[in-house]
């Protein structure tokens, strides 16, 4: 397992790039303010998690200089040091959006990457060894885990760290881990909005478990949902750890968008899989059918030949019946089995009665009582399903 991997846009101490000059102007920024604007106010530390925060605190500058600038002369020598200021706010501010919407296409165009990927997989079981990886190196995480949701209990399922292995006490945490959602706030509330949510200090945040964030080790982290067929079935976590940082709405963003296009990609594989199993199914009960139309036709030939049996139709019947499955024998009478082999061979009820020496009455009512216990609605499908147990025995 790499642990060299750099988040995409990132430096070698996980720094993207344009961050420390952004960082530096607006130390220096908020320098000039206190200093020009006579006030002390608290500024958040400037990093990826903290831009929303620092535009609001370069805009409310800005404002405070253009509100001074109202109240003083044109010749004041205060003017031109508010005026500059104002305008590096202005210019800061645009580089921090800026910044953040370079930030979301990188992200997000290697997301759409590790979704190619995983769309090319065919089986479920191979997604889901997958996934975790792929959220690592495409969403800029540090870990990643994949969880199921179980008669709302929180199961965690599979893992995967940049740092290090998994270890084997990871695997038996995972294997036996279980918590009541309803002790689980956060991902509550991410199950019934099916939307992904993120705590940016996971040991204050009520909404939190205290078990999940001691277990796992958390400081912060973005979960999302995985929604195939409209229902939640799992989660998917995530986080920067061994890294301080917390996570942000950009992240949130990512992981969410992310864990939607999984949901889908892995509801496709899924449903593939049945279709497989099906054709599978049909493909064995055609070949048992054509092999037993195949006795069938064999059968006829040496019935004529033998006059020692009561009539073709008992001889037709003890044939088809001979290599039944046990499951035949619980379901039906023996005179609805000699019924159903006749039905097989293509015969009208008129002439099943004849040969079984029984009214045609008796016959429609033997066909009813098969069609119920078969579960059919008519001859064909009940010719099907005979069929197909005797395949299966």
């Amino acid at each position: 397992m790499s642990t060299s991997a750099v988040r995409p846009g990132q430096s070698s101490d996980a720094r993207p790039v344009g961050e420390r000059e952004l960082q530096r102007r607006f130390a220096e920024f908020v320098a000039d303010a206190r200093t020009a604007l006579h006030t002390d106010f608290s500024t958040p530390e400037l990093n990826v998690s903290q831009l929303d925060a620092a535009t609001a605190v370069v805009v409310a500058v800005a404002l405070m200089s253009l509100e001074q600038l109202g109240s003083l002369g044109a010749r004041n020598k205060r003017v031109p040091v508010l005026c500059d200021l104002a305008l590096r706010g202005a210019e800061l501010d645009a580089d921090l959006r800026d910044y953040d919407l370079t930030r979301r296409k990188r992200v997000l165009a290697g997301v759409e990457s590790a979704l190619g990927r995983l769309r090319c997989m065919v089986t479920p079981d191979e997604l889901v060894e997958s996934v975790c990886t792929e959220v690592v190196r495409s969403c800029g995480f540090s870990r990643a885990m994949l969880s199921r949701v179980e008669d709302e209990t929180w199961m965690p399922w599979m893992a995967y760290f940049q740092h290090r292995d998994v270890r084997e006490s990871d695997r038996e945490w995972m294997s036996t881990g279980r918590i009541p959602l309803a002790k689980m706030m956060l991902e509550r509330k991410v199950l019934e909005e099916s939307r992904a949510a993120f705590a940016v200090d996971a040991h204050a945040d009520p909404r939190t478990s205290r078990e999940f964030v001691e277990a796992v080790g958390t400081s912060s982290y973005a979960v999302a949902p995985i929604v195939p067929a409209v229902r939640v079935i799992g989660f998917l976590h995530a986080d920067h750890y061994p890294l301080t940082r917390p996570v942000d709405e950009v992240d949130c963003h990512i992981l969410g968008h992310f864990a939607e296009a999984f949901g889908r990609i892995y509801e496709r594989a899924v449903l593939l899989a049945r279709l497989h199993r099906q054709r599978d199914h049909v493909h064995e009960t055609l070949k048992t059918a054509e092999t037993l139309m195949d006795s069938l036709s064999h059968a006829e030939v040496e019935l004529v030949r033998s006059a020692d049996q009561r009539s073709s139709a008992g001889a037709a019947a003890t044939l088809v019946l001979a290599g039944q499955s046990p499951a035949i024998d619980e379901l039906l009478t023996t005179r609805e089995r000699e019924v159903i082999a006749l039905l097989v061979t293509g015969q009208a009820n008129s002439a099943i009665a004849e040969r079984l020496v029984i009214s045609e009455g008796t016959v429609k009512s033997h066909v009813k009582q098969i069609l119920r216990k078969l579960g059919a609605v008519n001859r064909s499908e009940v010719i099907a399903r005979y069929l197909g147990m005797i395949g299966a025995g």
